[in-house]
């Protein structure tokens, strides 16, 4: 008996059950059956948390004119294991709304993707993230001057040049598929909405004399799909 009551208190603490200890009853929550169907697969889940690690402020704060609640202090959230999504915040803050959506500001990172880009926005419902600014898209592409490793995959190197000032969305999985239990290859997608343009006026390039305003490639707007896995030979 004492093993079970044990047992019991961990399940509570966790939110899996209510346990009546004065007349010893046990009442199992929503959450038990929730991943308990999830564990057998017959229902989706997410992977997603929010951890906050601080020293000097409080780990979160919440509006309670709207509910927005800021945490503090998260180094970064994985969207998906699967498809490799993940964020990681600017000053390690972001703002929790409604239905887990959330606003942030930071590097979204999406197979061999990084965009560093400001006012975004995670939509739990459609599963996707808006990204209002990027300021910068940088990607990673096979080395096919160095040898293979015995999978056959060549190393990946980051392209030297970034697609600056545009503006976009990631989907990262079907709305229903979050868990990424059911097999979608194309996922995840990116859909860039405004042109763009690549730069040449860093100083360290001929003392900046390519000045953005006068010298650049610019860049229509443009979908990719399979940010995690797709052929370097296949981009335009």
């Amino acid at each position: 008996p004492t093993d079970v009551r044990s047992f019991l208190m961990e399940m509570a603490i966790l939110g899996f059950v209510d346990y009546d200890t004065q007349r010893e009853l046990v009442f199992m929550r929503p959450k038990m059956r929730n991943f308990l169907l999830a564990n057998s697969k017959k229902q989706d889940y997410d992977i997603i948390q929010f951890q906050s690690l601080t020293n000097s402020k409080n780990n979160a704060k919440l509006n309670l004119m709207n509910f927005d609640l800021h945490i503090y202090g998260v180094k970064e959230i994985f969207l998906s294991d699967s498809q490799y999504v993940s964020v990681y915040p600017r000053g390690e803050e972001i703002i929790l709304k409604k239905n887990r959506d959330f606003e942030f500001g930071g590097l979204v990172r999406a197979g061999l993707f990084d965009f560093n880009a400001s006012q975004c926005r995670f939509n739990y419902e459609h599963f996707k993230i808006d990204m209002n600014i990027i300021d910068s898209l940088m990607l990673y592409v096979e080395d096919k001057s160095q040898q293979p490793n015995y999978m056959g995959e060549y190393p990946l190197v980051l392209v030297k040049n970034s697609i600056q000032d545009i503006k976009g969305y990631i989907e990262i999985d079907e709305p229903n598929n979050k868990s990424s239990t059911k097999y979608t290859p194309k996922y995840p997608i990116y859909t860039s909405t405004s042109p763009g343009g690549v730069y040449y006026d860093k100083p360290e390039i001929f003392k900046g004399v390519y000045k953005r305003d006068k010298f650049y490639f610019r860049v229509l707007p443009f979908k990719l799909e399979r940010l995690d896995d797709f052929e370097t030979d296949s981009i335009e």
